[in-house]
């Protein structure tokens, strides 16, 4: 996928979480904009290690651009969900 598809979907003005889908299936949720960075190869994900505490960022995954192939809208904007890696 196109770093700037990625790019311009996680920097909308009207941000709706999103399932980040990869080529083996799978799947990372971004539920805020500033949990997900997107550069040329690869987006960083940051998540929280304690359902407790969602706002304490405590890992971080990479997800190469090669293997991104899907992009799914779950919500609507400032709908939140819990981050997690799901294989599908």
């Amino acid at each position: 996928m196109r770093y700037e598809d990625v790019r311009d979907r996680l920097n909308s003005r009207l941000f709706r979480p999103v399932r980040l889908v990869q080529t083996d299936g799978t799947a990372y949720v971004v539920d805020q904009p500033n949990t997900a960075v997107v550069t040329r190869s690869y987006v960083a994900i940051f998540m929280a290690d304690d359902p407790n505490e969602p706002t304490v960022l405590a890992r971080q995954i990479q997800l190469d651009l090669k293997h991104l192939i899907r992009i799914e809208e779950l919500g609507e904007p400032g709908q939140t969900f819990n981050f997690s890696a799901s294989e599908n």
